[in-house]
């Protein structure tokens, strides 16, 4: 008597969110945004063509790949002090929304 294989039909992870529906190919990265006075404690507002996110400071959450890089791009001018006389000098570039990556392609 012949035995059938056994086929592992294990389903596809569920989508959680509804960017994982609409955008297929974008990756999941688990980050937590760092606390900053330009983070409201209600939460941080995004968003991407049409898509709202919202992140509150502190707290781990799953966004795509995308949205990292807007935040990457976030900057503000930072003033820069001459040392001797503490007169600004010029401005650099400082990051506005800084956070950790916890986990990638969750």
């Amino acid at each position: 008597m012949a035995t059938t294989p056994v086929v592992d039909k294990a389903e596809p992870k569920a989508k959680k969110y509804a960017w994982q529906k609409r955008y297929p190919e974008a990756k999941a990265v688990r980050v937590i945004f760092e606390e900053s006075t330009e983070i409201p404690p209600t939460g941080l507002f995004i968003q991407i063509n049409g898509d709202p996110f919202v992140v509150v400071a502190g707290e781990e959450v799953e966004v795509p790949d995308f949205l990292l890089e807007h935040m990457d791009n976030a900057v503000m001018g930072a003033p820069v002090f001459n040392p001797q006389t503490q007169q600004v000098v010029g401005y650099r570039n400082k990051t506005r929304f800084p956070y950790r990556v916890i986990a990638r392609d969750v």
